[in-house]
């Protein structure tokens, strides 16, 4: 294909230009299925490249960068997308052909009592869709009631399973998902000497001594109480532990099985409550996640864009992107995306080592 500077080889991911007409050099691998190319006036020529459109196969534009090739070409997904039941992902002025450094920084392997995969074979699939640096951050959580068993990994089988793994050209950490109540400051505390970590993920799964993810917690409750109870339980959550670096999927709640009708939680609804805990985590030096996992079950990223907005002017400076993957499929999902998205708000995306941040320009 001919990029638009001329060449015939599969240079134009390097020039930052897109191929124009049918040629002699290889398509990559994610345009293979993609048979013609049409811009928003409906022409196939170069020029869409100066608008908002997206050319895809059968000629169909939509209003979203070129980097929804994530997508897959799912024709459920597309539809969905079309017709406004999913937001569009963020458009960032001159990306275009710009490789983002992607990260994943909450993956669960077969070492978390949910995990299902290897924690090898993640990190291969983590490789193969590009990724460049990953965390595995298992849980450690506890049920408040103890009805649904031992929810923590076994520290030796955790060791066993990460300390000697290596992929050639890719950076793995070592991390941890801590379910926090606002009762179990001391376990946290205890459960940080297991061994040393890279990276601690902070989150609320229960609520009044109940898992969000079930019905127990929802019956009598409307949507909206189910959302506010659980956003007034993260903020206790956050007030009193300081041990953790980054608050996983604030909106959890989202994406649980017991919602009855899954949608991203609405900022302006509970703007109060929302904007406190992201007060106190700008205050406390702590990040906020931008968990990928929500846009397959909710429409939408845990949390959605306005809480990235309304963080950075409270302060907030640390952001990080996690699938929140369970098994080899997931892992990378909507990285590019959420990259782009952290990157038009705050310029950076946000790793660690030892506790400590590093930021990546975007």
């Amino acid at each position: 294909m001919l990029c638009r500077s001329g060449r015939t080889e599969a240079c134009w991911r390097d020039c930052g230009s897109f191929p124009m007409s049918p040629g002699n050099c290889k398509q990559p691998p994610h345009w293979k299925r993609w048979k013609k190319w049409a811009c928003s006036p409906g022409k196939f020529c170069g020029r869409w490249r100066g608008n908002t459109s997206l050319p895809t196969s059968y000629g169909i534009c939509v209003e979203y960068t070129w980097r929804l090739r994530r997508l897959r070409e799912n024709s459920a997904g597309l539809q969905r997308r079309r017709s406004g039941a999913m937001p569009p992902c963020p458009r960032r002025s001159g990306s275009f052909g710009r490789k983002f450094r992607m990260f994943d920084y909450h993956m669960h392997s077969r070492v978390s009592f949910d995990g299902h995969d290897r924690g090898e074979d993640m990190a291969l699939a983590a490789k193969a869709a590009g990724l460049k640096e990953i965390c595995f951050t298992d849980h450690l959580d506890y049920d408040p009631l103890g009805k649904m068993g031992d929810l923590t990994f076994d520290t030796e089988v955790y060791n066993g399973e990460y300390d000697h793994l290596q992929v050639p050209g890719l950076l793995i950490r070592r991390g941890m998902e801590f379910g926090m109540t606002p009762e179990n400051v001391a376990q946290f505390r205890a459960d940080l000497c297991r061994r040393p970590f890279d990276f601690v993920l902070g989150s609320a799964h229960f609520v009044d001594d109940l898992d969000v993810y079930f019905e127990d917690f929802w019956q009598g409750k409307t949507v909206f109480q189910a959302e506010r109870r659980f956003l007034e339980g993260t903020l206790d959550c956050v007030r009193v532990h300081d041990d953790f670096d980054v608050l996983a999927h604030l909106t959890f709640i989202a994406k649980t099985h017991a919602h009855p009708a899954p949608r991203p939680v609405p900022y302006e609804a509970h703007r109060e409550v929302i904007d406190e805990i992201l007060r106190v985590l700008a205050g406390k030096g702590k990040g906020l996640e931008l968990n990928t996992s929500g846009m397959d079950r909710c429409g939408g990223f845990l949390p959605t864009a306005d809480y990235f907005r309304r963080f950075r002017e409270l302060g907030g400076e640390i952001v990080t992107v996690g699938s929140d993957a369970h098994n080899c499929a997931r892992v990378g999902q909507y990285a590019a995306e959420a990259c782009g998205l952290l990157g038009e708000i705050f310029g950076h995306v946000c790793t660690f080592a030892d506790r400590k941040p590093i930021f990546h320009k975007l």
